[in-house]
């Protein structure tokens, strides 16, 4: 991908795909950009009760939704994106482009 400039519109259309990703289940999350490494950042909110692993399924969904909308690069089978759920300042779950692909 390389350079974001050419897509404006990238944080909106991640954030609505991790959103339709798990039906709703947590509010928009944060989408940012990094330009120089080409790495888009989520970061999911979450209450406390929902403080424990991301269900396989949800981040299943996720990562197909995102690897669709965020193109692989030159250097990388799949884009550069993560997804970081916290709750109360603490990260307690991620989901990574490669982790359900070969």
């Amino acid at each position: 991908m390389g350079t974001f400039t050419s897509q404006p519109e990238l944080p909106e259309k991640v954030a609505l795909a991790f959103v339709d990703a798990t039906d709703a289940r947590w509010s928009i999350p944060q989408v940012e950009l990094y330009e120089k490494e080409a790495l888009v950042m989520v970061t999911v909110e979450t209450l406390a009760s929902d403080g424990k692993d991301v269900d396989v399924g949800i981040k299943q969904a996720v990562a197909r939704a995102l690897n669709k909308l965020i193109p692989p690069d030159s250097d990388h089978k799949f884009g550069l994106w993560m997804v970081v759920f916290c709750c109360e300042g603490h990260v307690y779950d991620t989901i990574h482009p490669s982790e359900f692909n070969d």
